[in-house]
């Protein structure tokens, strides 16, 4: 999910920097930054999962619920608001990159109202998750394990486009649809089918019943 997260996130965070900014610094930087915290967290949970069975199985159902289970009564009040805010914060910079996401396909709407139904999209995977799962870790992989395979697909074409590109981008060209680029890319298009085709056919997901049909290959 780190990973998967940062496909989208990272334009969103390069569109505020300079151009003069170094390349070699925007991707060692933020990589470092962004990968820290969580490598220290990861180790921290794999520590606490394997001191404590039981933590271990309910964190899959109820990750929050689970951790706060073990937390003195006091330490609860801080836990919850820094748990809130930082799943707000972070569903805040998810729809904004949705909605422009939205709005790169050419659908008329302000970029408010865009913003407003991934929002509501998100809210009703949350209600499921919370109220109708069984559990919360089954739909969560099965989620990143259906999207991660396209967003994989393309991360790849648009990281080999980049490293085979001599000059940078026409940004004029981008948004016309007479320019240099057109309005499709029918090589792209049929790469991304193909190589989505494949992952599609060779993971397994098991998470939910209705994404048994990946892994036909």
């Amino acid at each position: 999910g780190f990973g998967l997260g940062w496909v989208n996130i990272a334009a969103d965070y390069s569109r505020y920097l300079p151009h003069s900014a170094s390349n070699t610094g925007i991707v060692v930087w933020t990589t470092f930054s962004a990968s820290i915290a969580n490598i220290f967290l990861i180790v921290y949970g794999l520590l606490l999962a394997v001191s404590n069975k039981g933590l271990a199985e309910n964190v899959g159902n109820d990750p929050i619920g689970a951790m706060a289970s073990i937390l003195p009564t006091w330490y609860l009040v801080p836990f919850t608001i820094v748990a809130v805010l930082g799943l707000i914060a972070g569903a805040i910079m998810d729809n904004y990159s949705n909605g422009l996401a939205l709005l790169s396909f050419g659908i008329k709407l302000p970029r408010t109202l865009a913003a407003a139904i991934t929002a509501v999209l998100t809210v009703i995977g949350v209600v499921y998750v919370t109220f109708f799962s069984s559990t919360f870790i089954g739909p969560f992989q099965g989620f990143l394990i259906t999207l991660g395979v396209p967003m994989a697909a393309w991360a790849g074409m648009f990281v080999a486009d980049i490293l085979l590109r001599r000059k940078d981008y026409d940004t004029t060209d981008l948004y016309q649809s007479e320019g240099r680029y057109g309005s499709w890319n029918i090589t792209a298009f049929a790469i991304l089918t193909i190589a989505t085709f494949l992952g599609w056919g060779l993971v397994v997901n098991s998470s939910a019943k209705w994404l048994n049909w990946q892994g036909y290959l």
